[in-house]
């Protein structure tokens, strides 16, 4: 039979020759492959219906001229390494002409109402305005006569009622909009012209034996417009003021404050805003980045859209907005509870703390610093620094004009100490010795015109990315280290200093040369003495790479001990998320801009808050998946170093211990140049050639078959010069294809003589001597691999323009082709030893050589989950060509060269061809290069250790931080003073402590609920615990799917007992 052939689908009937030895090649107009002689063919045909192949192997007379191929006879599968994944050639195309399927649509309820319901849906708009099925006469007061004209467009039903019935249906519904019938269609109208007034200081029906009417004009703002409104204070003796029971009476704007509206002022308002307004701007500030201006005109045009301007009350809202934050802000950190009130209100008191970072007395068990080294990794906190230059502020106003409400109360410095402090280091210059740090560069000389403030520096927990108390300074002038210094110092004031701490700072190459010194020149307020021993300065996993080679080695975070995971990158999210408000905070004045700061930052770490059981469930996933793949890596490779794995293990522990040793994880020997690289190249022709023209004088069968080997070599050799070809930057070849092809017809023809002497059952008796040397061709992949690593980062760092990169693409592109012919050769080796060894894989010798196997030591690419995105980009690419939402033109993918899948460094697999390097001997030069290469895969699966234990760890912090924050607010409501002050208002800090322990123990529940819940497959939703806020049931399902839905789209936000939840960001301990 002949050998099986590669299956194609759906194509036209061809001929697909099979024989033992073929040639690949093609003439100078053609790229097609050939053969000189066949044995067997396959006919391949379609069925009638069009969905089998039929496939027929037939005998066929041998002939001396070429014949065209179809397929490659010598096909090996998935595992044939390709040139670049394809980039030296163009792949063959099948012609699927066939009818497009059937399209589902992405949204079957949309496409349904967009064909059969649109104009129905139109048609009842336009039904509700006219008057629908409501008559004439009112129907509660039916006996009374009176026409119904009026109707509220908020209350639900639109039902028409006469005036009386309409006051008297909104006399606790004052802020509706009323809508009146004039014969033709719906006016607007108002209740205050209809008679409705509100009496304040009484409950439902009650009177008032002396009201005080308020101004003509008050207005009111709710979120859904402006209202004249018609108010009465009370002025009877029921409004006594309780603490004193003195005649006055209590005060107007207290009254409209236990109502429920905010006023403007305290000095007899003619403005206030609804709870509610406040409460919904609030929110859609912090979510959207939503301004007072834009939230404020949103309101002018629900009161009326067709140019009519209303009342200005912009200023004021402004006012109120900017309170009400900051009361918000002080009743979340329990300064309501507190005997001092606000005025006794310490630094960084009101910021959301991280529950996970270890803070003593809260998390930490007692003794966690005499914990064992291998458990110090437990308790480390991981801090990152940065700076940002989109928050700027214009020179508008000033700290006298404009003071902060609670500067340095959350998240902003304290400012005066802080002024006063950088007005003492202006003389201060940092340089750079660094060559990628283009922060330094610009440290002095940044843009400052014009602006008092140019950006600000910040400090977050790197894990977790909490904004820290009293870890955000104003920049003056650049990213100077005096600015640093102060954000540093004052995150550390909050810090117990026992706990070790690693600083990620992407210049703190040059920061922490002198940062002791620097600390020591601090004010009292923040001075502080640091232990280097606790400390380890390290740089982002992102931007390290903008660095010099001695500043990744030694700033590395994957090879710090106690670091984990961590990527030190945290500190750029925030910035993603406070950048919407830099238009709106640069023309504000100081105090407003700190304030506006705070409360966005406080938002920011509540919704850390209530999406950290996701966010370490999720971690926790990948880790302990992660920590097995890397531990049977590095136990692999140790096996297979064990010789020298005992001496490189000793070399990374000294280095840890004594940082002054040598460092493992640097290279001595210099890379190799381009120069070096070509030379290389050249002398491996030269031999090439040379084998090539060696005649075989023996025709023992042993010489039979090594001639056929041979010339399976030549084929390989004439079909990587075709592919070569086709490639633009490809060098031309000293000979032409065409005397390639002669010559290997010629010693074909001479084997053919010989084939009809010797049988194939002879190559059953030859010996494993015979078969091709495996190590050797290993030997030589592995130094073309080294050779492609140095040449790839050569062309990427110093390569520019068209000519450099024209040499470097030809490099390249000889290596690729000597890559792929010794894999071949190595996979063809390979599989004669597995005919000898009778197809047990465990004696040959080596493992099987598939093409994620093929890769450069250095070469973080997962070809695997390169080939899957790939497939998945040409599937969708495809789908939409047929769905007609693509262009022809637009479906070719790139050339695969540029944009790799990376993983990453501490997702990096090394392959076994460089795990099993040196065994022989023959790998001397890479030695160096596999003791590093086994430092960076045992930092690595001990990194995934610690994270796996250091994200358990935190899973504890977790639970025992909210249990601590239940605790806390229960003995704040029990401290009240019940008794000693006014009675109600006790009762109202007593059921708000309650409520906030509520919702500790609530956050506490859903994190256990998180951790114990089972694992999620690829895809999968986690399904949220039964939190019923608003009476919601506890699934719903969702129209036209018939699938049970738990709340799409709120992923990563986690359930809120109410809207105040969600406006600043929870409650604060201590």
């Amino acid at each position: 039979m002949p050998p099986r052939q590669k299956k194609q689908a759906r194509r036209p009937t061809t001929l697909a020759a099979a024989t033992t030895v073929t040639v690949g090649g093609s003439d100078s107009d053609s790229s097609d492959d050939y053969q000189v002689v066949s044995v067997w063919a396959v006919k391949e045909g379609l069925s009638a219906d069009g969905r089998r192949i039929l496939r027929q192997a037939q005998p066929v007379a041998t002939s001396s001229s070429p014949v065209k191929l179809t397929t490659d006879t010598h096909w090996l599968g998935e595992e044939r390494y390709d040139l670049q994944d394809g980039i030296w050639g163009e792949e063959w195309t099948e012609n699927t002409e066939q009818s497009p399927p059937r399209v589902k649509r992405a949204d079957e309820a949309m496409a349904r109402w967009h064909t059969e319901l649109r104009d129905t849906y139109l048609d009842t708009l336009l039904w509700r305005d006219g008057r629908g099925k409501s008559g004439d006469i009112c129907p509660r007061c039916i006996g009374s006569g009176r026409a119904a004209l009026f109707r509220c467009e908020d209350c639900c039903g639109g039902e028409m009622l006469c005036s009386d019935c309409c006051v008297s249906s909104h006399a606790h519904l004052p802020l509706h909009r009323i809508a009146k019938w004039n014969g033709a269609f719906f006016a607007r109208h108002n209740l205050k012209s209809m008679g409705l007034r509100v009496q304040l200081g009484h409950h439902a029906n009650g009177c008032c034996s002396a009201p005080h009417p308020a101004h003509e004009g008050f207005i009111v703002l709710h979120d859904n417009g402006f209202h004249e409104v018609a108010v009465d204070f009370c002025g009877c003796e029921l409004q006594l003021q309780a603490e004193s029971r003195s005649p006055q009476f209590l005060h107007h704007h207290l009254q409209l404050l236990r109502f429920g509206w905010y006023p403007s002022t305290d000095k007899r308002p003619r403005t206030c805003a609804t709870f509610t307004a406040l409460d919904r701007f609030t929110l859609y500030s912090h979510q959207s980045k939503m301004t007072a201006y834009d939230f404020y005109c949103v309101l002018e045009r629900l009161t009326d859209n067709t140019g009519v301007e209303p009342p200005d009350r912009y200023e004021p809202f402004l006012r109120m907005a900017r309170q009400w934050r900051h009361l918000l802000l002080l009743k979340r950190g329990g300064r309501g509870h507190a005997e001092s009130g606000s005025t006794g209100t310490s630094p960084g008191e009101l910021a959301v703390l991280c529950p996970v970072c270890p803070r003593p007395g809260v998390n930490l068990p007692e003794g966690f610093e005499n914990a064992a080294p291998e458990d110090q990794c437990l308790y480390v906190m991981v801090l990152a620094l940065d700076a940002c230059f989109r928050l700027k502020r214009r020179i508008i106003s000033s700290e006298l004009r404009d003071p902060g409400l609670g500067t340095g109360w959350a998240y902003v410095v304290e400012p005066e100490e802080y002024r006063k402090y950088l007005l003492t280091v202006t003389d201060q210059k940092e340089m750079s010795t660094c060559s990628g740090l283009a922060a330094l560069d610009y440290a002095n000389t940044k843009f400052s015109r014009g602006y008092a403030t140019t950006g600000v520096v910040m400090g977050v927990c790197a894990r977790h990315e909490f904004v820290q108390p009293n870890g955000v300074g104003d920049l003056q002038k650049g990213e100077r280290f005096a600015n640093t210094d102060w954000v540093f110092a004052s995150i550390l004031r909050h810090l117990d200093p026992r706990i070790r701490k690693i600083v990620s700072y992407d210049i703190v190459c040059q920061w922490a040369i002198y940062v002791l010194e620097r600390l020591k020149e601090l004010p009292p307020l923040i001075r502080l003495a640091m232990l280097l021993e606790l400390f380890r300065f390290v740089i982002p996993k992102m931007h390290i790479h903008g660095h010099t080679r001695d500043c990744q080695v030694r700033y590395s975070l994957n090879y710090v001990p106690g670091s984990g995971q961590t990527d030190g990158e945290g500190i750029e999210r925030p910035w993603a998320s406070i950048g919407g408000i830099a238009t709106s905070t640069r023309v504000s004045g100081p105090g407003a801009r700190h304030d506006a700061l705070d409360c966005h930052w406080s938002f920011w770490n509540w919704l850390k808050t209530i999406g950290l059981p996701d966010l370490l469930r999720r971690c926790l996933d990948v880790a302990r998946k992660e920590e097995i793949v890397q531990l049977q890596a590095f136990s692999a490779f140790t096996q297979q170093q064990e010789d020298r794995a005992p001496v490189w293990r000793k070399m990374v522990e000294e280095y840890e211990a004594d940082g002054s040793k040598p460092n493992p994880y640097e290279a001595t020997v210099k890379g190799l140049t381009e120069a070096e690289v070509r030379k290389r190249l050249e002398e491996e022709d030269e031999k090439e050639v040379a084998a090539g023209r060696t005649r075989v004088h023996d025709v023992s069968p042993c010489a039979f078959v090594t001639l056929g080997l041979e010339l399976e070599d030549s084929q390989r050799k004439i079909r990587l010069q075709v592919e070569l070809k086709k490639a633009s930057s490809a060098v031309s070849s000293k000979e032409s294809l065409k005397q390639l092809r002669s010559k290997f017809n010629r010693r074909l023809t001479r084997f053919r003589t010989l084939q009809a002497t010797y049988q194939p059952a002879a190559i059953l008796a030859l010996t494993s001597r015979d078969v091709p040397a495996c190590n050797a061709v290993l030997v030589r992949l592995r130094n073309q691999l080294h050779m492609k690593s140095r040449l790839l980062l050569y062309k990427k760092n110093y390569s520019r323009h068209q000519a450099q990169n024209t040499r470097s693409r030809t490099l390249v592109a000889r290596n690729e082709s000597k890559i792929r012919a010794h894999s071949e050769k190595f996979q063809m080796g390979w599989q004669a030893r597995l005919s000898l060894a009778g197809g047990d894989e465990t004696a040959v010798g080596w493992p099987r050589l598939r093409k994620v196997d093929i890769r450069c030591m250095e070469n973080a690419d997962d070809l695997a989950k390169k080939g899957e995105k790939r497939k998945r980009a040409t599937d969708r690419a495809q789908q939409l060509r047929r769905e007609g939402g693509l262009p022809e033109e637009d479906v070719e993918m790139g050339d695969g060269e540029e944009g790799p899948v990376r993983g990453g460094e501490k997702f990096r697999e090394v392959s076994w061809i460089w795990t099993m390097a040196g065994t022989s001997g023959t790998d001397v030069d890479l030695d160096e290069a596999l003791r590093i290469e086994y430092a960076k895969t045992w930092a690595r699966s001990r990194r995934w250790t610690e994270e796996r234990r250091m994200l358990e760890e935190e899973w504890r912090r977790l639970l025992a931080t909210h249990q601590y924050r239940e605790r806390l607010w229960q003995v704040r409501g029990a401290a009240v003073g019940v008794g000693v002050i006014d009675a109600e208002i006790a009762e109202g800090k007593v059921a708000y402590a309650a409520k906030q322990a509520h919702l500790c123990r609530e956050l506490h529940q859903r994190a256990e609920a998180v951790r114990t819940a089972a694992p999620l497959r690829r895809g999968q939703k986690r399904h949220r615990p039964e939190v019923l806020p608003y009476g919601f049931s506890a699934a719903t399902v969702e129209e036209g799917e018939g699938h049970v839905s738990d709340g799409e789209g709120s992923d990563g936000r986690g359930d809120v007992d109410s809207d105040e939840e969600l406006l600043m960001g929870g409650e604060v301990d201590e």
